[in-house]
Parts: C-alpha cells; structure tokens; sequence
C-alpha cells in the first residue's frame, strides 16, 4: 500500500503541490528532492485517504457538488449508481462518523472496485454497499436525507427511465442531488468529447442492439425532476478542469478498443460510417487535442408535498 501511494504521488502531484502538503504537516527542511518529500509525507502519516479527498482532482470536484447539494454531518445518503466509489467516498468525508452512506450499483464490476476503494481511503464504517438495482429494492418512507444521482443519469438511456427513478425514489427522501455532464461543448476539445461519446454509444447499439448511455440535456431533466413530482430549489454548473479530462494514454486505448468493436458490426455500410468517424477523432487525438470532458450542471430537488385542504369543517 505505501509504494502504490508513493508511485501515485510520484505521477500525480507536482513537487511544488508536495513541499505545500509536506510543509503544513511541519516540514521545516531546507528544498530537498521530489522523491525526498515524498518519503518524508509516508514516513509522518500521510495517507490514501489524504490524498483522495484533498488532493485528487476527480474526488476534489465531487466534494465541490456534494458540498453544493448540502450534505451535512451525521446525515444518512444514498448514491445511485456508485460506480468505483469516488462520489460515495465525497458524500462520506461530509456525512462524518454519526452518518452513513449506502452506495449502490447493479454492476457486480463496479461494486468490487468500490468496496476496494472504500477500503484503501478507509471508509468502511461509514459506507455500506449493496449489489442491486435501485428499482428492485424497497426502504421505508424518509429512511434517506438525501439520494444522490451525480454522473447516474447518463447511464439510464431514456427518458422514461429516468422518470422511473425518480418517481421511485420519491418516498424514500425528502431532498435529491442530480449532476451530470451536459452535452454542450464551449471548446473544441469538449466537442471531441461529446463527438467520441456519442460514436462509442452509436457502436454500441449497433453491436449489441440494446439501449446505452447518453446525456441528458439540462431541459429535459429539469422537465423530469418538474413531471415526476419534485421542486427544482437551486442548480449551478461546475467547470471541470484540465486536470479531470483524459489521459492522453487512456484515450488512445479506448479509441482503438472502440476500432475493434466497431469491425465486428455486420451492417457494412454503418461500419464504414462510423469508422470513418473515429479516424477523425484518432486524428485529432494524435495531434494532441485531448477530448475535455464537458462542464457538469447540479441540481438540487425538493419533494414535492401534497397540498393541505384547510376547508373548515
């Protein structure tokens, strides 16, 4: 575990972000090596846990929206569709030691690497996680302070999913948090993005012949959360930075992954379509136009409640 957290500080964080860290837990030495630093944070108790929540910039930004939706200490939350963890760890370091977080996703994959993650940052006693759809499981009324679908949207398909969960959802809390990715672009990076993620959702259609993900527009889930029986009470944006887009690394594999999926699809003619798609983004990738994910609209949803009839009797 400590070499792992060595090697992850050594790629991930600059010398400068280091000697900040190593100075507020009281380095007082004279400039030393990167690798010194390092060795100095490990040897005085600097943790993975550490690292998440304030250093890394993927769990950094979920904190930022759990912050937004208004998570409070001593707070019971769910997260739907808690994928590896990182939005569940958010919601914990807020909800403290008096509260609790049930994550839960219906991939028995995702679910494996979030009880791993939960492990490694030591959230265990606040996080339980369960294998299952949140359609299929059934809690008693208000058992929730807050249900969170932070990135969960995308991965539902259609519309009349989404209305299905969050009418679900409707008398297990009281207050939702929803956040996803909206699929605008403000730069030609982000358009990249939204080009790749619409063609590998294209591919996967094809191959599979299923529904896949996709964004929602903003409209339409502001026309969800309205039609299902919640009241909008605030939204923001967040930027997502240079720091959260795609390795370079990462983006190559997934675009020849994708170059294989897309050879295996029978129609001929929509092959070479979108083969001929995926060259331009492997093109524009290998000039060094990384795909930026686009900025993240959150929003905050109250219940709600059934008019009282105050006729006189």
């Amino acid at each position: 575990m400590g070499e792992s957290l060595k090697d992850e500080l050594e790629s991930q964080l600059s010398y400068q972000k280091l000697l900040i860290a190593a100075r507020k837990r009281g380095f007082e030495r004279e400039p030393v090596s990167k690798s010194a630093v390092i060795d100095w944070l490990l040897q005085n108790g600097f943790s993975w846990k550490e690292y998440e929540l304030y250093h890394n910039p993927y769990i950094e930004l979920k904190r930022r929206i759990c912050r937004f939706f208004g998570i409070k200490k001593g707070w019971t939350v769910m997260d739907i569709g808690c994928g590896s963890g990182g939005t569940s760890v958010a919601a914990a370091s807020l909800v403290g030691n008096e509260g609790h977080v049930l994550a839960v996703d219906h991939s028995e994959e995702e679910i494996t690497r979030c009880i791993g993650y939960v492990r490694k940052v030591g959230f265990e006693g606040i996080i339980e996680t369960k294998l299952a759809n949140a359609m299929d499981l059934e809690f008693e009324n208000d058992s929730f302070d807050m249900i969170l679908l932070l990135y969960s949207p995308q991965f539902l398909g259609y519309l009349k999913d989404l209305n299905e969960v969050l009418l679900k959802i409707r008398n297990w809390t009281k207050r939702i948090g929803v956040a996803d990715h909206i699929p605008a672009p403000s730069t030609f990076q982000e358009s990249i993005y939204l080009l790749y993620n619409w063609l590998s959702n294209d591919a996967n259609r094809l191959r599979m012949g299923k529904k896949t993900d996709r964004l929602f527009h903003p409209e339409e889930i502001r026309n969800a959360l309205k039609e299902t029986g919640w009241n909008i009470i605030a939204e923001r944006q967040f930027r997502v930075s240079k720091s959260n887009s795609y390795p370079e690394s990462a983006m190559k594999e997934n675009v020849e992954r994708l170059f294989r999926q897309i050879k295996t699809i029978e129609d001929s003619l929509e092959k070479e379509i979108l083969l001929s798609r995926l060259r331009t983004i492997r093109d524009l990738t290998e000039k060094g136009l990384t795909p930026k994910p686009t900025s993240m609209l959150a929003l905050v949803a109250e219940r709600k409640e059934p008019r009282k009839n105050n006729t006189m009797s």
